[in-house]
């Protein structure tokens, strides 16, 4: 009893200790200690609530703003706050309720860094907040003192020993000092091992030369000990002060799958894509320098990651070990086996029979001191009960031996390490593995040096207990990982490179069942838009497809990679879908008796890809090879010709039925394949197609529809027919009311806002507010579950600046004009389409700023980019040519303004319709330019030309009926010119928006009129009128020039 209260007081110390630590640092300024406190709380609460939790801020299912750690398989959450009043609580409750967090989860806590409050009326207040949509009750508020109540009603002395355990070992780790040591960027590496022995030497090296400014490739064998020794290096940089090692930050990379990039996306929990990953890394390494110190593990080989060559410009301290002889330009320092006495250190640690330590170097001189191999024997010779005696004469037996040059540093090529693997085969005999483990052990060998955790194992391997992969673990199969939030399994390299080159003749059949496993929980369904969710099995899912490559041959395999290449297709990693894409098709073209189905599958997600990388000319040509696969199997359909296959076990559908649907789906992919090569007259026609052949279908879905309309509403908008946009668009967001947000639908919601937009720069009212909604609905959803280099993202903030330019916020406009430029210059260089025309809207949004000059410069290298490219649309040249024009008539250089002006009608008169937008705009500012330089008589012909063209726009007519007037007037058409003006004064009344400045500027102008036609009763009316509105206004301005206008 007496210890179990002590280890009560023990662990509350602990935490009263840590809440003293973070109030210290918090007020003096320093933050860093919060992200330490919250690992620490990860692993405590696992243990507390016997759950699996980690940082949500890291996971890789997103970003869940208003909690810190999650336990996705109890749907639990937990705020960690060090703020202790009711006000911090309510917000937390809010969060979560504006984020729908309780969709997610079930249970919420809060644990707060310092003392509870005696909280009056909280529940209340929150149960307004909650209301019937989630539950959050006040009791799941946790201090130091009520974690110390909980435990002791719990009376479970187990746990509250494991967790006495574990803030001992954590807070050791630190030294009891949290504030002064190194902070974690990724999770903490396992520990030294028990066994680690000797090496002090080699370390004493590393670390002098890191000191110096060298970056160190750590050369070896596999097996031999590289990890061990680095995980000693970083032990001690964790462990020292930072004001004696200068290091801040530490950072551990798994390396694996030969893509530095994902491990490293993987490891920092960095956002977005594999290239945005790299990029933040290369920026983390510049700004902290020699004050971060970076461990990359077991580079197996140099000659497949180009990226690897890059790691000798990081300027931060670095550590890299692998089995290849060199690494770019890095230091080689070799890694020599372990002395005789240190490895009969590590054997006895595992053996505890009798010792004789002349068999025992015999033993050890015939695995040539190869550490993994002296662990194995050990192990299996402590499992099994031998002797040394028995041991030496099994080995002599099954003819065992290394030699020196096998694990020599010093030949090119033990980095296939082929001898190692063939005698590591040997020594698998000595083991007493059931045929249940070994079929486990060969799905693992597919997924070397990646940890799993227990669910991921049930999951895929069907154990259900712990003490399968403990066992394993014991005979020195398996590693064991600790981390910070859960433990995890992971297979050596060198083992699992040995149980595949066991199964080789069978191993693809072998691990069939796993890999069908891995393939389904890849499967999203039909439900596009939501392959964010299952980033977290790319690794996994690699590393499969590249140990099986030579293997793929059916239709089960090509299941998988489809699979595996939406997945990566939505995380934005297009150079391994084109990998993916290339695989699939070589398998299905070389089938003989391949179903057309599967054809047609393949060209479409080809197309796809071709046109996310603006090669539009392929896409199309793959959408060609796509419909000649529908027609054979239309054409089958009908003839009923007896097919080689059955195509009940394709299709889910009639052929009928299939064919139908698809054809919707290609006439749509056409459709976009020439709205993005600029032919919107070509692409109106397929998307159009597509739609009514949808509504064709029986039961077809309302997403389907909804994806047609948003399509035809995209092409509108880019032809300037907004009411026409708008009338679809809203068909299809009314569609997605009630549909979960995915990509698919942020999408809708992008056009949506974007044409919402187009119609307030019209002046139409009530459109602003829409526009500004949907914006911020989509750019919130893509900033939280895409990276922030995503093209999508991109897309989003390009249309979202055009709206702030429409609404004259010019410098929040510029800035989200530059956001949208950085994504497309990091996917897509800056000679692209894409840049283009981010660069383009950067000209606008300067023109207007009175910058015109440096806007004509940008506009002049977007068209020298439009002059490099292919399939350069004309529209968006008809765009730079007006943007130009309008520059020069700013600058009021109207000859030039004009002859661009002409340029883009001459273009749109090409590709856009008679009642296009677009024409009544060229006419209202060539109306400007001859009225600004003078030539009346041109400018009311232009005018009258942009008014024969406008819909149902009051404030565009408004302006053109004034510029009339005034032109009229400037000529001295009295007569004509108080027409216009009393029109105008007509329309302004019914506008909803006030416009006091014009309506009074309009009526001193009757006034003027009047006067001079001898109608004083007239003027004077109009001048009464003007003072009523100008002192209405409450404008000095106005109320002085009618004062002023009286005594003229």
């Amino acid at each position: 009893m007496i210890e179990y209260v002590n280890s009560l007081n023990i662990i509350k110390q602990y935490l009263v200790d840590l809440e003293r630590s973070v109030q210290i640092e918090n007020a003096n300024g320093e933050y860093g200690i919060n992200k330490l406190s919250e690992n620490l709380l990860i692993g405590f609460f696992n243990i507390l609530f016997d759950a699996d939790f980690e940082n949500a801020n890291y996971s890789l299912a997103g970003n869940y703003s208003g909690v810190d750690i999650v336990d996705f398989n109890k749907k639990a959450a937990i705020q960690i706050t060090s703020e202790n009043n009711s006000e911090k609580i309510l917000d937390t409750v809010r969060m979560i309720r504006e984020r729908e967090l309780y969709k997610e989860f079930h249970t919420f806590y809060i644990y707060i860094l310092s003392r509870k409050k005696s909280y009056r009326n909280l529940q209340e207040r929150i149960n307004k907040i909650t209301g019937k949509l989630f539950t959050f009750d006040t009791v799941n508020i946790y201090d130091a003192a009520s974690v110390y109540v909980y435990l002791n009603h719990l009376g479970d002395k187990n746990r509250i020993e494991a967790i006495r355990q574990y803030l001992e070992e954590w807070f050791g780790r630190y030294n009891q000092s949290l504030s002064n040591y190194p902070d974690y960027l990724t999770d903490i590496p396992d520990g030294i091992v028990p066994s680690f022995t000797g090496r002090t030497e080699i370390i004493r090296e590393i670390i002098g030369l890191l000191e110096s400014g060298t970056s160190i490739f750590l050369s070896a064998v596999g097996g031999l000990g590289k990890t061990e020794v680095a995980r000693s290096i970083m032990k001690k940089y964790a462990d020292t002060p930072t004001t004696e090692s200068g290091i801040h930050y530490l950072g551990w990379v798994r390396y694996d799958n030969n893509d530095l990039r994902s491990c490293i996306k993987s490891a920092f929990r960095l956002k977005g894509t594999v290239d945005e990953a790299w990029n933040d890394f290369c920026n983390m390494a510049q700004q902290n320098r020699d004050k971060m110190f970076v461990v990359i593990d077991n580079i197996e080989s140099a000659d497949r990651d180009e990226y690897l060559g890059k790691l000798s410009n990081l300027p931060c301290k670095l550590l890299v070990t692998g089995r290849c002889r060199t690494l770019s330009s890095l230091k080689v320092v070799e890694l020599p086996p372990l002395n005789m006495e240190e490895c009969r250190n590590i054997f006895y640690y595992f053996y505890h029979f009798k010792e004789n330590n002349e068999i025992l170097n015999d033993v050890i001189n015939l695995t040539c001191r190869l550490t993994i191999m002296v662990e194995f024997l050990a192990k299996v010779a402590q499992l099994e009960e031998l002797s040394l005696q028995d041991l030496y004469g099994r080995l002599v037996e099954l003819g065992f031996k290394l030699s020196q040059e096998d694990i020599s540093g010093n030949q090119e090529k033990l980095r296939s390490d082929h001898t190692i693997i063939e005698q590591m085969c040997l020594l698998f005999s000595l083991c007493a593995v059931d045929k249940k483990d070994q079929k486990i052990l060969t799905w693992i060998s597919i997924i070397p040096s990646i940890p799993f955790t227990r669910k991921n194992a049930g999951d895929w391997f069907g154990i259900q207990k712990n003490s399968t992969l403990k066992r394993l673990f014991d005979q020195g199969l398996l590693e064991i990982e600790h981390g910070n939030t859960t433990q995890k399994y992971w297979m050596h390299s060198v083992i699992a490179a040995a149980i595949r080159e066991q199964k080789k003749d069978i191993l693809y059949d072998e691990t069939r069942p796993f890999i069908e496993r891995l393939s389904e929980e890849l499967d999203f369904g039909s439900q596009w838009g939501q392959g964010y969710k299952k980033e977290y099995l790319i690794p996994f899912s690699w590393s499969v497809s590249d140990i099986l490559e030579g293997h793929w041959n059916s239709e089960a395999d090509v299941d998988f990679l489809t699979r595996l290449y939406y997945v990566t297709f939505e995380s934005g990693n297009y150079a391994f879908c084109r990998k993916l894409i290339k695989q699939i098709l070589e398998i299905d073209l070389t089938n003989e008796s391949i179903h057309p189905a599967y054809l047609i599958r393949d060209y479409k997600n080809q197309a796809d890809l071709y046109m996310k990388t603006e090669s539009f000319s392929k896409a199309l040509d793959s959408l060609d090879k796509a419909r000649e696969q529908l027609e054979i199997l239309q054409s089958g359909a009908e003839n009923k010709e007896s097919f080689q296959w059955t195509h009940e076990e394709v299709l889910d559908e009639s052929i009928e039925s299939y064919c139908k649907s698809e054809y919707s789906l290609l006439m749509h992919k056409f459709g976009l394949a020439y709205h993005l090569k600029g032919d919107f007259e070509e692409a109106l026609h397929y998307y159009y197609e597509a739609y009514n052949n949808d509504l064709q279908i029986e039961n077809v879905s309302e997403r389907e529809l909804s994806t047609c309309l948003s399509s035809i509403a995209t092409i509108y908008r880019d032809m300037g027919l907004f009411e026409e946009a708008y009338r679809e668009i809203e068909k299809a967001v009314h569609y997605d009311q009630n549909r979960e947000m995915d990509t698919e639908i942020a999408m809708n919601y992008d056009i949506y806002a974007s044409v919402c937009a187009e119609l307030a720069a019209d002046g139409i009212p009530g459109y602003y507010e829409k526009a500004d909604k949907a914006f911020s609905k989509v750019i919130s959803f893509r900033e939280k579950y895409m990276g922030k280099y995503h093209p999508d993202l991109g897309d989003g903030y390009h249309e979202y600046s055009l709206f702030l330019y429409y609404n004259n916020e010019l410098d929040k406009a510029e800035e989200y004009t530059q956001k949208a430029l950085d994504i497309s210059s990091y996917n897509f260089t800056e000679n692209s389409i894409s840049y283009a025309r981010n660069l383009n809207t950067m000209g606008i949004i300067l023109d207007a700023k009175g910058e015109s000059e440096s806007a004509l410069d940008i506009y002049k290298q977007v068209l020298s980019t439009y002059d490099s490219v292919q399939n350069a649309p004309d529209d968006d040249r008809a765009n730079t040519y007006y943007n130009v024009a309008a520059a020069y008539q700013q600058l009021e250089e109207f000859e030039e303004s004009l002859n661009y002006y002409k340029r883009a009608e001459d273009i749109w008169k090409k590709v856009l319709p008679e009642n296009s937008v677009r024409f009544m705009e060229i006419h209202q500012c060539r109306g400007e330019c001859f009225m600004l330089s003078e030539q009346y008589e041109k400018a009311i012909a232009e005018y009258t030309k942009a008014l024969s063209l406008l819909s149902s726009q009051i404030w565009p007519r408004i302006e053109m009926t004034s510029d009339i007037a005034e032109c009229y007037l400037m000529s001295g058409d009295l007569a004509n010119a108080k027409i216009y003006f009393v029109q105008t004064l007509k329309d302004l009344e019914e506008w909803e928006e006030t416009e006091a400045g014009m309506q009074v500027r309009i009526l001193l102008n009757l006034c003027a009129i009047e006067n001079h036609l001898g109608n004083h009763v007239k003027s004077e009316e109009y001048y009464k009128r003007a003072f009523q509105e100008a002192k209405q206004s409450k404008d000095p301005e106005l109320i002085s020039m009618v004062g002023d206008y009286k005594t003229q």
